[in-house]
């Protein structure tokens, strides 16, 4: 939350989208549900937003699931 909240503005435009979203889905995966929805909740310029719509698109599928 700190991260999204008061520096993915600055790191965003710095690197190249595939590894900030690679970077938001894995630090997505480590977050509680009540952190997500804290998350989604921020409000966010529209092309940050779309980096982590595109990082929850594009989870990888549960390796477990068939």
């Amino acid at each position: 939350m700190v991260f999204l909240e008061y520096e993915f503005a600055d790191f965003a435009p710095r690197h190249e989208e595939a590894k900030v979203v690679r970077i938001l889905r894995r630090t997505w995966a480590k977050m509680s549900t009540r952190g997500q929805a804290a998350a989604l909740e921020l409000k966010l310029p529209p092309h940050l937003r779309s980096l982590i719509e595109k990082a929850l698109a594009t989870r990888p599928a549960d390796p477990a699931s068939p």
